[in-house]
């Protein structure tokens, strides 16, 4: 109860600090008074160091919520505080708290500020809160206060609130699902255009984007090549060695290879391994699965699922998803595969705008089952 009750004061205070325009300004520059209160509280707080996100928090879908256990360099209490984050935009701050009680809790709040966004009607701060029971909150704001986005994901599911404030604050999008893939399912434009872009502000890599054993599983017509199967049938082999240092070094390789590898290991023959193998690869590849192809002929026939693998890194599996689209919706589509990402990104937000432009019945729900092991692929 005392850990809600500071997240909920958590927010009314940034609530409240962020004023109350109920328009929308012809120049949003000229008017940004809101900007410049952030941006003054910001400059006022201590400077608290650097860091790497994956050193602070790592964001991920776990059985269908979002996870963000908080990582060791940010057990640092003080108050709030600017950081610096590497490789990452924007400006941020953190507060780091432990919660002593019958139950001892702790969390987590980052604030990311790109004040710049502002001037377009974008989004230009989002405040996120990890707790160590389970539950990740995430709130950021649009425009000249003119939406808020709140997402939260706990044990017993997800909610998404889309509000426009001009509108008297009413939510335009007020859902709750039982997992992220529910409500990607459910409301798949809403989740593209503001869930993503914000939880890859975050999350420093696309949270929401497809795995590679949800793609391969998809589509089992495509194989690894030559060289990426030898060296993954010497790495399995080496999984099986007699000394622990070589399995595990066997292991992180595989790790670093990503999604060829995981294409590889799919296509290996499970019943042939030794027990150590089988369990090593089914860990792997747990790594580099959502369970979103539950059926593949199923997974083919949704339109969410094949528009996100339209953005994949596999120039195969964008071509499988492609034509699997064209199949389903009985008219070509307008995607070069080999163009630069951020045109894949472009081309692929069209198609949503066209595909859902009317509502549909997605083909595919949320997940329940648990994570299969290797084995052959029919």
């Amino acid at each position: 109860m005392r850990a809600c009750a500071i997240l909920m004061l958590a927010g009314a205070w940034e609530a409240a600090a962020l004023g109350a325009a109920t328009s929308r300004p012809a120049v949003p520059i000229e008017l940004a008074p809101v900007v410049q209160a952030h941006q003054r509280m910001l400059q006022q707080r201590p400077m608290g160091g650097r860091f790497k996100l994956s050193d602070l928090v790592t964001l991920t879908i776990e059985n269908g919520k979002l996870k963000a256990p908080i990582g060791q360099a940010a057990r640092v209490p003080g108050g709030e505080r600017r950081i610096e984050m590497e490789d990452m935009g924007g400006q941020w701050k953190m507060n780091y708290m432990l919660v002593q009680g019958a139950q001892q809790s702790e969390y987590l709040m980052l604030t990311r500020y790109d004040f710049d966004s502002f001037a377009d009607f974008g989004i230009w701060c989002i405040n996120f809160y990890s707790h160590s029971l389970g539950t990740v909150s995430i709130s950021a704001l649009a425009g000249n206060n003119e939406k808020t986005i709140s997402l939260y994901s706990g044990p017993t599911g997800v909610r998404l609130t889309i509000t426009d404030l001009p509108q008297r604050g009413v939510p335009v999008v007020n859902a709750m699902a039982a997992s992220m893939e529910e409500l990607r399912s459910k409301y798949p434009k809403e989740v593209r255009q503001y869930v993503r872009p914000i939880l890859q502000r975050l999350g420093g890599h696309d949270v929401l984007g497809v795995k590679a054993a949800d793609v391969y599983r998809a589509f089992p017509q495509i194989h690894p090549d030559e060289n990426t199967r030898k060296r993954v049938d010497e790495l399995v082999a080496a999984l099986d060695a007699a000394g622990a240092e070589q399995r595990e070094k066997a292991s992180a390789a595989l790790a670093a290879m990503g999604a060829p590898a995981v294409l590889a290991a799919l296509r290996l023959d499970g019943s042939l391994l030794a027990p150590e193998q089988q369990a090593r690869l089914s860990a792997f590849i747990k790594q580099h699965d959502e369970q979103r192809a539950m059926d593949p002929e199923k997974a083919r026939r949704d339109p969410v699922f094949l528009i996100s693998c339209l953005e994949f890194e596999d120039p195969k599996a964008r071509a499988a998803a492609k034509d699997a689209l064209v199949e389903l919706l009985g008219k070509p589509v307008s995607f070069d595969v080999n163009a630069p990402p951020a045109a894949r990104a472009a081309a692929a937000d069209a198609i949503w705008q066209t595909v859902f432009s009317e509502p549909i019945q997605p083909a595919v729900g949320p997940q329940t089952r648990p994570s299969q092991g290797i084995g052959p692929v029919n």
